[in-house]
Protein backbone atom coordinates (compact mmCIF):
# COMPACT_ATOMS: atom_id res chain seq x y z
CA UNK A 1 0.00 0.00 0.00
CA UNK A 2 1.08 3.44 0.72
CA UNK A 3 4.47 4.18 2.38
CA UNK A 4 5.44 6.35 5.55
CA UNK A 5 5.88 9.37 3.24
CA UNK A 6 2.87 8.74 1.02
CA UNK A 7 5.52 8.41 -1.93
CA UNK A 8 4.00 5.23 -3.42
CA UNK A 9 0.59 6.75 -3.52
CA UNK A 10 2.30 9.87 -5.07
CA UNK A 11 0.81 11.91 -2.79
CA UNK A 12 4.20 13.72 -2.20
CA UNK A 13 3.93 17.72 -2.85
CA UNK A 14 7.34 17.23 -4.29
CA UNK A 15 6.88 14.79 -6.89
CA UNK A 16 4.49 16.00 -9.82
CA UNK A 17 2.85 13.29 -10.64
CA UNK A 18 -0.45 12.45 -8.35
CA UNK A 19 -2.52 9.27 -8.74
CA UNK A 20 -4.38 10.97 -11.35
CA UNK A 21 -1.50 11.55 -13.56
CA UNK A 22 -0.37 7.89 -12.94
CA UNK A 23 -4.03 6.09 -13.87
CA UNK A 24 -5.30 8.66 -16.60
CA UNK A 25 -7.48 5.93 -17.87
CA UNK A 26 -10.42 3.87 -15.83
CA UNK A 27 -10.35 0.95 -18.26
CA UNK A 28 -7.80 -0.42 -21.20
CA UNK A 29 -10.79 0.80 -23.65
CA UNK A 30 -9.85 4.09 -22.64
CA UNK A 31 -5.94 4.29 -23.54
CA UNK A 32 -5.19 5.79 -27.13
CA UNK A 33 -1.91 4.19 -27.51
CA UNK A 34 -0.82 6.60 -30.26
CA UNK A 35 -1.63 9.78 -28.07
CA UNK A 36 -0.03 7.77 -25.77
CA UNK A 37 3.30 7.09 -27.54
CA UNK A 38 3.35 10.87 -28.83
CA UNK A 39 2.93 12.09 -25.53
CA UNK A 40 5.36 10.14 -23.86
CA UNK A 41 7.90 10.56 -26.64
CA UNK A 42 7.45 14.68 -26.63
CA UNK A 43 7.69 14.30 -22.89
CA UNK A 44 11.14 12.60 -22.69
CA UNK A 45 12.98 14.30 -25.71
CA UNK A 46 12.11 17.50 -24.39
CA UNK A 47 13.26 16.86 -20.80
CA UNK A 48 16.35 15.09 -22.40
CA UNK A 49 17.08 17.89 -24.53
CA UNK A 50 16.77 20.35 -21.70
CA UNK A 51 18.90 18.26 -19.61
CA UNK A 52 21.52 18.65 -23.02
CA UNK A 53 21.01 22.28 -22.96
CA UNK A 54 21.63 22.73 -19.18
CA UNK A 55 24.91 20.47 -19.04
CA UNK A 56 26.27 22.82 -21.84
CA UNK A 57 29.15 25.19 -20.93
CA UNK A 58 28.14 29.39 -21.89
CA UNK A 59 30.95 29.32 -24.17
CA UNK A 60 29.14 25.77 -25.85
CA UNK A 61 25.76 27.80 -26.20
CA UNK A 62 27.17 30.79 -27.53
CA UNK A 63 29.29 28.89 -30.45
CA UNK A 64 25.52 26.47 -30.88
CA UNK A 65 23.59 30.11 -31.52
CA UNK A 66 26.53 31.62 -34.10
CA UNK A 67 26.58 28.56 -35.61
CA UNK A 68 22.97 28.59 -36.42
CA UNK A 69 22.87 32.16 -37.50
CA UNK A 70 25.29 31.03 -40.37
CA UNK A 71 23.41 28.47 -41.25
CA UNK A 72 20.24 30.31 -40.92
CA UNK A 73 22.62 32.86 -43.89
CA UNK A 74 23.52 29.94 -45.74
CA UNK A 75 19.60 28.92 -46.08
CA UNK A 76 18.61 32.27 -46.65
CA UNK A 77 21.66 33.01 -49.41
CA UNK A 78 20.31 29.49 -51.13
CA UNK A 79 16.45 30.61 -51.32
CA UNK A 80 17.23 34.22 -52.87
CA UNK A 81 19.25 32.41 -55.11
CA UNK A 82 16.43 29.99 -55.90
CA UNK A 83 14.18 32.55 -56.25
CA UNK A 84 15.29 33.85 -59.64
CA UNK A 85 14.99 30.33 -60.72
CA UNK A 86 11.61 29.45 -59.78
CA UNK A 87 10.49 32.88 -61.22
CA UNK A 88 12.34 31.33 -64.32
CA UNK A 89 10.89 27.98 -64.05
CA UNK A 90 6.69 29.60 -63.43
CA UNK A 91 7.16 31.50 -66.85
CA UNK A 92 8.34 28.46 -68.95
CA UNK A 93 5.50 26.36 -67.08
CA UNK A 94 2.85 29.30 -67.58
CA UNK A 95 3.85 29.82 -71.04
CA UNK A 96 3.73 25.71 -71.45
CA UNK A 97 0.49 26.01 -70.64
CA UNK A 98 -0.13 28.64 -73.16
CA UNK A 99 1.56 26.77 -75.67
CA UNK A 100 -0.51 23.59 -74.71
CA UNK A 101 -3.89 25.39 -74.78
CA UNK A 102 -3.37 26.85 -78.49
CA UNK A 103 -2.40 23.53 -79.16
CA UNK A 104 -5.52 22.31 -77.76
CA UNK A 105 -7.53 24.91 -79.79
CA UNK A 106 -5.87 23.76 -82.83
CA UNK A 107 -6.83 20.47 -82.30
CA UNK A 108 -10.66 20.83 -81.46
CA UNK A 109 -10.86 23.13 -84.88
CA UNK A 110 -9.39 20.27 -86.84
CA UNK A 111 -11.66 17.59 -85.35
CA UNK A 112 -14.59 20.11 -86.12
CA UNK A 113 -13.31 20.26 -89.79
CA UNK A 114 -12.90 16.72 -89.90
CA UNK A 115 -16.66 15.76 -88.56
CA UNK A 116 -17.25 18.10 -91.19
CA UNK A 117 -15.42 16.08 -93.83
CA UNK A 118 -17.31 13.15 -92.34
CA UNK A 119 -20.67 14.15 -92.62
CA UNK A 120 -20.14 15.33 -96.37
CA UNK A 121 -18.66 11.87 -97.57
CA UNK A 122 -21.48 9.76 -95.27
CA UNK A 123 -23.90 12.04 -97.59
CA UNK A 124 -22.02 11.41 -100.72
CA UNK A 125 -21.80 7.63 -99.84
CA UNK A 126 -25.59 7.65 -99.36
CA UNK A 127 -25.88 9.45 -102.55
CA UNK A 128 -23.75 6.58 -104.00
CA UNK A 129 -25.39 3.97 -102.80
CA UNK A 130 -28.90 5.21 -104.13
CA UNK A 131 -27.55 5.89 -107.69
CA UNK A 132 -27.05 2.25 -108.79
CA UNK A 133 -30.70 1.30 -107.64
CA UNK A 134 -32.21 4.57 -109.71
CA UNK A 135 -30.16 3.56 -112.59
CA UNK A 136 -31.52 -0.05 -112.53
CA UNK A 137 -34.91 1.70 -112.40
CA UNK A 138 -34.57 3.65 -115.42
CA UNK A 139 -32.93 0.57 -117.21
CA UNK A 140 -36.01 -1.54 -116.17
CA UNK A 141 -38.15 1.22 -117.38
CA UNK A 142 -36.38 1.69 -120.91
CA UNK A 143 -36.71 -1.98 -121.27
CA UNK A 144 -40.55 -2.75 -120.17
Amino acid sequence: MCSAGGNACGNDSSNPKTKIDLFEYESPDDIDSQGFFERDFEMVFRNEREDELLSRSKMQLIEDILGLRDYIDTVEGVLHVSAPASDQLDKEVSSGFEDASSDVSKLLSELQELKRQNEELRAENKLLALKPRTENLQRTACEV
